[in-house]
Parts: C-alpha cells; structure tokens; sequence
C-alpha cells in the first residue's frame, strides 16, 4: 500500500493533543443530543453556518504546527531552548517535547519564561512577542517574578494558533486547536473551568464511507478491528526502533504494522487497508504530515489518550492569562536588535519598542521565513537547528447544521474517495449535543484545501459528506 496521497491524523482513535485539542471532566453531563429527523435524508440540507481555516496562507502563522522528518533529531528543539546573549529567548510548541499540543506550548513558554527570569533583575522591562498559548504562559510567569511585561501581538485578537468563533446563539466553534488529551492537559482543563468553560468526552465509534454512492457502513468502537488498528503505529514505531536508521511512518506501516494479522472487522467491507488509511488521516491531522515524510522513530504520537473537547471558547484560558497584561494588538515585529545591553524591537509600523530581554514565541514558519530579522543572525547553532524542523499544515472546516441528517452515533467518519482533500470528519454531536461536524485535513491535503476559495472549499465538504446522508448509516 502507498501512503503518498494519505494523510493523517493519529488520534482520531487516539486522544493526542495537537494543536487540535478539547478537555474532559467529571462536572456537567453531556448535553442531550439534538432531535434527529424522522424521515429518510434523500439530500444533504443547507449548514446554517460555515467556518473554515487557512492556517498556511496566514502570515502570521504560516502552517499549523512542527515535525521531525525522517533523519532529524530531536536535540534541534534542545538547541533552540538556548538563549541568546540571555536578551533572546524562543520558545513555542516546535520547542517543546510535546510539540504540536497546546501543553506543549504552555511549558515552553513557561520554561522559556523561568530560564529568563534566573538572569534578569526585578523591574526590567520585558517583551513578548505573540499573544498565544506560548506567549500568554511567559507573560504571566514573567509577571510574577517581577518583570514590566508587554506583550506585543501582531494579529488583532490573543490566542494565535487557538482561534475561537462564538456565534450569535453563544456556541463556541474552533478553528485551530480543538479538542485536549484528558491527562496530558490537565492543567489546561483546569483553567477553562476557572473560565466556566466545561469539556466533554470525545469517545465513539467510526462510520466509513466506502464509496460515493452507497450509504456508509458503521464500526464500532469495540470491534476487534478497530482496536488491532488503533496499536498498529505503536507495533510499527517498536519495530522501526529496531532498525539501524530512521525511516519514515509509512515504511514502518508497511514492514511493521502488520495490518494482515489483524482480525477481520465485524462489518462487510472495511479491510484491514480501510482501517490503515484511517489511522493515516488520524497522524496527518495531528502531525500535518504524510506519513512518509514522518520520522517513525521521534514524530509519531505517543500511547493513546482519552481525548475531550471544550463546550465554549477553547481561547478564554489564554485571555485569563492575560488579564490584566499590557498586550498591544495589532502590532507586527518586524526586527529585533540584541546586545549585551538590551533589545530593541521594530515593528511593521516604523515604530520601535525597547525591552531589557525579549521572549519570541512567533510560529517556526515565520521564524524560517525571516519574517523577523534578527541583528544580528541568530547564531548558527539556532539556524540550522531551525532548518532541521519542518512545518506541518492542518487546516480545519466546520459545519453547523440546524438538525442532524445523520443516523450514526459514530464520532470518526472516513471517505475512501480520493476525489477530494476533505476525508476525516469529527462527529460533535455526542459531545456538545449540537449537530455540528468537523473536518480536519493534514499535510499535502490541507495545502490543497489553503489553496481553495470559500465556495469551493464548502462544495468539496458537502461532496465528502453525501455518502453520510444517506439512510441506512
């Protein structure tokens, strides 16, 4: 089997935190779903609303995340943690050992943030670049040690890499991260209920399109099948560990994965390579990136977790963090000059902002764009440590229905048709009990999606999605 044209998300089964994240607690119960219609879908009605991100052409991102390729290796991240002259420090999810997730983020700009505050003294004026998960963490450790902190962002809202929509009717839709592992961000779940922000499980079975034309067939969450499915990147990660040099996810797949041992699934038609390409859309949503152009041995996420998902703004523990903050909006950095006495930051307007330290937080797209230019370079060891990272793309569509035309309880949808980039979709129903759908798209896919107006972008969803409208689901 080739996974050339296969992205992938891993955790569509698994629960890993990308930057595409919920939570989960033992508060609210789950909202009771949305009358469903009565009478057979013959076709698929109107969403009353749509939402899609374009994360790649968004110059203040330039993709959505960060990955090992195969050969790369994890000490670039270490190499990058360094401070400059102790003026620049960088941090940011591609920093962190949980690159990718929103704690990820958090702990990077935590640490990056503590690592500064070792060396500066009380009172000096501190920058930060970027009002994002990273940035809005820094800001507040920064804070409490002391410092006069300003934060500098160049988009006209906090968050960054967490967009959140609130629609007229108050429901929350998200168009970066999404949902949240259970364990592994707790804290996080903590802050948004602070914020009054609940979450809820993220748990189900799977629906997959086999064919444009037929009604898609449901497996459940249970089946031996599935579950042989979702080990199989483990078994294929232990048995590339094994091997004398890296090679990429696919590889590892197709030598390790051992797909023909696993038990014949307990619905006609989703075969062992249904349940492969599914785990394969899974890794690029999370990743943003073919599986093989992955790293088998340090880009592949790690045991599954329960995955949950906010029920109101994902962004609201950012803006928590920066209560209180100097944050100036709309305020690009262009420049930024270090030496030993200080910093000076330009930014897009002309104007010039003097710091003591400054903590960059700014995606690793902007960063190997030169988008900021750094006097002087930053040193060699940074730069090559910043060419040996690759930047995944992960773009997201929702569609808000005002009733479900869907008979499935399943939470996980695959299309087998490669018509289109739009093949994985997230059922939210079950969690947040409105009929809502989301489509994630990863790697070489989602660029295809970046590239495509609104109105196409919205025929290539509802042409995904017809096989789900029709009865017998």
């Amino acid at each position: 089997m080739s996974f050339t044209r296969r992205s992938f998300l891993i955790g569509a089964a698994s629960g890993v935190s990308v930057l595409a994240l919920a939570a989960c607690t033992d508060g609210p119960p789950v909202p009771s779903p949305t009358p469903r219609p009565t009478s057979p879908v013959d076709s698929l009605p109107e969403a009353r609303s749509f939402y899609r991100s374009n994360w790649a052409k968004d110059p203040y991102a330039r993709g959505a995340t960060s990955f090992l390729a195969v050969g790369a290796l994890p000490q670039s991240r270490d190499a990058l943690r360094e401070p400059v002259l102790d003026r620049v420090f960088l941090a940011g999810e591609a920093l962190s050992d949980a690159p990718g997730t929103v704690s990820g983020a958090v702990a990077s700009g935590r640490s990056a943030a503590q690592s500064l505050a070792d060396v500066m003294d009380e009172g000096e004026r501190i920058a930060v670049i970027g009002a994002g998960a990273a940035g809005a963490a820094a800001a507040r450790v920064l804070a409490a040690n002391g410092a006069e902190v300003i934060v500098l962002e160049a988009r006209d809202r906090t968050g960054g890499r967490i967009d959140s929509k609130v629609s007229g009717d108050d429901f929350s839709f998200e168009l970066g991260a999404w949902r949240l592992a259970e364990n592994a961000d707790a804290d996080i779940i903590d802050d948004l209920a602070r914020e009054d922000v609940d979450v809820n499980p993220l748990t189900g079975g799977s629906a997959y399109a086999l064919t444009a034309s037929e009604a898609a067939v449901e497996l459940d969450a249970e089946d031996p099948a599935l579950t042989a499915a979702q080990g199989a990147v483990g078994v294929a990660v232990e048995w590339a560990k094994q091997q004398q040099r890296d090679v990429s996810l696919a590889d590892a797949l197709n030598e390790g994965g051992k797909p023909n041992d696993w038990p014949a699934a307990g619905v006609s038609g989703v075969t062992s390579d249904v349940l492969l390409n599914q785990l394969i859309l899974n890794a690029a949503g999370v990743t943003g990136a073919d599986a093989d152009s992955l790293s088998a041995w340090f880009s592949t996420p790690e045991a599954e977790m329960p995955s949950v998902v906010p029920t109101g703004p994902l962004s609201s523990f950012i803006d928590a963090a920066l209560d209180g903050m100097n944050t100036v909006m709309s305020a690009a950095v262009v420049g930024v000059a270090y030496r030993e006495s200080g910093v000076s930051i330009r930014l897009a307007t002309g104007e010039s902002v003097r710091a003591d330290r400054v903590v960059v937080t700014v995606p690793l797209g902007v960063l190997q764009e030169q988008v900021i230019e750094f006097d002087p370079p930053l040193p060699l060891s940074h730069r090559s440590a910043l060419n040996a990272l690759s930047v995944g793309h992960i773009e997201l569509v929702v569609m808000d229905f005002e009733t479900a035309f869907w008979e499935t309880d399943a939470v996980w949808w695959v299309s087998e048709s490669e018509d289109g980039p739009i093949r994985l979709w997230v059922n939210l129903l079950p969690a947040t009990g409105r009929p809502v759908l989301l489509g994630v798209v990863g790697a070489q896919s989602a660029l295809e999606l970046a590239d495509a107006d609104d109105a196409k972008v919205l025929a290539m969803a509802r042409k995904s999605l017809e096989p789900f409208a029709q009865p017998g689901t």
